[in-house]
């Protein structure tokens, strides 16, 4: 009877540290998942904040050019509604609008993308902490069963493969 006892603490202290194991590694993914969650957080931040200032420097320096264009045109006496001058102006300002909304149109492909990851980390962190736990609560099942079966003399395991579940058989 002794030995049965001690087999049985023996079970339960190992079941119990393993489901703790389970616990703790669950725990652990769920922190670096949740890590990676703000990363990619604070880098769609750093992103928009991006997208803005390079889009103001762009405007800025369209400005700046159409400006000296037209210092230029009037230093030469060329009048602002001659219809060529008119024209290069348009061109101008319709090639440097195109490439500031591609530029910001590329900003936002890359702002979703992180925020698809940041979505993607934080569900993986719930689903470590779910597994963590239900790793655990298998054990402990599996220790259970094992002690109940060694005082009755049966020894198995609850283990889900063990009793066939999801091979078709109960």
């Amino acid at each position: 009877m002794e030995l049965a006892v001690a087999s049985a603490v023996t079970a339960a202290v190992g079941g119990g540290l393993s489901a703790a194991g389970k616990v703790m590694a669950g725990r652990e993914q769920y922190r670096a998942a949740q890590f990676e969650s703000q990363q990619k957080d604070r880098e769609g931040e750093e992103l928009r904040i991006a997208a803005a200032q390079t889009e103001a420097r762009r405007r800025e320096h369209l400005t700046s050019s159409l400006e000296t264009i037209q210092a230029i045109r009037a230093g030469r006496g060329v009048g602002e509604g001659s219809p060529t001058g008119m024209a290069s102006l348009e061109e101008i300002t319709s090639d440097e609008s195109r490439d500031i909304r591609t530029e910001r149109y590329n900003y936002l492909s890359r702002i979703e993308q992180t925020r698809l990851a940041s979505d993607m980390s934080r569900r993986k962190a719930k689903m470590s902490l779910i597994s963590g736990y239900i790793g655990a609560g298998a054990d402990l099942a599996d220790t259970g069963s094992r002690i109940a079966g060694g005082f009755s003399g049966r020894g198995s395991s609850s283990r889900l493969t063990s009793e066939g579940y999801g091979s078709g058989r109960r």
